[in-house]
């Protein structure tokens, strides 16, 4: 490093380092989730200087694992103004996830897709009706529903699990394309095998494009993935790195041409302050984790090993009641336990912590989700549980609740 530049130059340029490795770490996160799933995705990072009049952009893009030259306007900064309109549909809209992620986990279809889908159809209103006469949460016609085993269209369970299965036979009929899969779903089959494609109607396109529209702003939540077996998580955790820093993600997706994420964070002139040693707190006892992702599963008992805990495991609620009842039985009770919020396929940490407060009062529950906007996080001592620990896990922070809900006191 030349000589002539002064040490406050030297900690700017130590600062701006910093900050563009966290952007690579970041990048290689998407690049995990997109390029080495098999998609055909572009990503750039623009590395904004906003303490000048002109920004400075360092750009990093790839498509399909190859570098390509980046294209981005200046003029649009969201740091400035997030100019995106995301989709809030409120508290309603969480009581149907379960169901949901249940159901596309069954037949292997985009959750997020899903969502997607009955925001444009009916916008999370179970009792709406269409004015052909389509019915509920995913607009089943009479005859529809009716081939479908349904009984009442009004009701959310059956709606979904019966709009999730015709949406899949429809992705089976057209041979995996989700545009025909859609035009179908909107104007019928026959009048899309008619026109050979999606069908030159008004409604039929509008509806194509609501439902792109929205499956762009789902992809970041939790447990969106287009592969069978994969975890879903690695979008979030994105979202989670560059909103740590303040920054801002976004998307943009041209059907058959491929997808751009654009990742913004903001650079500062400050000096790095001198950081704080963070310990690592270990600890001692038995701790029972319940979630449904083996994964995940194998990732905490790692960590709750390194820790100094000992460690048993449940895919959904009920079996972790019953472990938790032996347990206590056998004289070996659990010292705490880590519920999974959602278990799309079984029960969720909400209704197992009410259960395990019949059987012990004083159990010592945290809860874990993915969904940071769940009332259940942010109240979580009104229902029960002693702690709180967003989902990715992470050792210090881990081991941290820990210590506090088995002490009883924060540090």
């Amino acid at each position: 490093m030349d000589s002539s530049i002064d040490q406050k130059q030297r900690i700017n340029l130590l600062s701006e380092t910093l900050l563009l490795r966290q952007v690579i770490m970041a990048m290689i996160a998407v690049a995990y989730v997109c390029i080495f799933q098999g998609y055909h995705k572009r990503f750039t990072v623009v590395y904004q200087k906003q303490s000048r009049i002109e920004p400075v952009n360092a750009r990093l893009e790839v498509i399909g694992g190859g570098i390509s030259e980046a294209r981005h306007s200046k003029d649009s900064n969201p740091l400035a103004e997030n100019t995106s309109k995301p989709v809030h549909v409120g508290e309603t809209a969480l009581l149907f996830q379960p169901i949901i992620l249940q159901e596309a986990k069954r037949h292997g279809v985009d959750p997020a897709l899903i969502r997607a889908i009955i925001m444009a159809e009916s916008g999370y209103n179970p009792k709406a009706i269409s004015g052909m006469g389509a019915r509920g949460l995913m607009q089943l016609m009479p005859k529809t529903a009716e081939s479908l085993g349904v009984v009442d269209s009004f009701n959310p369970e059956q709606n979904i699990k019966a709009g999730v299965k015709y949406f899949k036979q429809l992705l089976n009929q057209f041979e995996g394309d989700v545009i025909l899969a859609l035009a179908a779903y909107n104007a019928g089959a026959r009048k899309v095998r008619i026109h050979e494609g999606v069908p030159p109607i008004k409604t039929t396109r509008h509806f194509i494009r609501k439902v792109v529209k929205y499956y762009q702003h789902y992809i970041f939540d939790p447990y969106f993935t287009t592969k069978h077996e994969g975890s879903g998580l690695g979008l979030t955790t994105t979202h989670s790195i560059v909103k740590k820093h303040d920054g801002h993600i976004t998307v943009e997706s041209k059907l058959g041409e491929g997808t751009t994420f654009h990742i913004y964070l903001p650079a500062s002139d400050k000096s790095v302050p001198e950081k704080e040693e963070v310990r690592m707190i270990a600890g001692q006892g038995r701790v029972l984790v319940m979630d449904d992702e083996a994964s995940l599963r194998k990732i905490v008992g790692r960590m709750l090993a390194k820790l100094g805990y000992e460690s048993e495991f449940a895919e959904d609620g009920a079996e972790g009641i019953e472990m938790y009842k032996a347990a206590k039985k056998s004289e070996k009770a659990y010292d705490a336990v880590i519920l999974d919020l959602t278990v799309p396929s079984g029960m969720g940490g909400k209704e197992a912590i009410s259960k395990l407060l019949e059987i012990d009062p004083e159990v010592k529950a945290v809860v874990s989700s993915g969904y940071s906007n769940d009332p259940v996080l942010s109240n979580f001592q009104e229902y029960g549980f002693k702690g709180m620990m967003p989902k990715t896990f992470e050792l210090l922070s881990l081991g941290k609740v820990l210590h506090e809900v088995l002490q009883g006191e924060k540090e």
